[in-house]
C-alpha cells in the first residue's frame, strides 16, 4: 500500500474539519435532548433517509 505525505496530510486535515463542523451542529440538536457526536451522527442520516424516501414516494405517485 502507497501511502504518501499529501494524503495523511488530507485526510488529518479533514478529520480536524469534521470535528470543528460537528461542535458547530451540536447546538441545533440540544433542542431535541441530544448532545452527543452519535447523536448528531443519527440525527442528520434520518432526515437524509427520510428525504430520500419521500423523494422516491412522490416519483412513483407521479408514474
Amino acid at each position: 500500500m502507497n501511502i504518501k505525505e499529501t494524503q495523511v496530510t488530507n485526510a488529518a486535515n479533514f478529520s480536524l474539519f469534521m470535528v470543528t463542523f460537528s461542535k458547530l451542529l451540536l447546538p441545533q440538536i440540544e433542542s431535541l435532548g441530544q448532545k452527543s457526536i452519535l447523536d448528531l451522527k443519527s440525527t442528520f442520516r434520518a432526515r437524509k433517509y427520510t428525504r430520500r424516501i419521500i423523494n422516491s414516494l412522490s416519483l412513483n405517485a407521479e408514474e
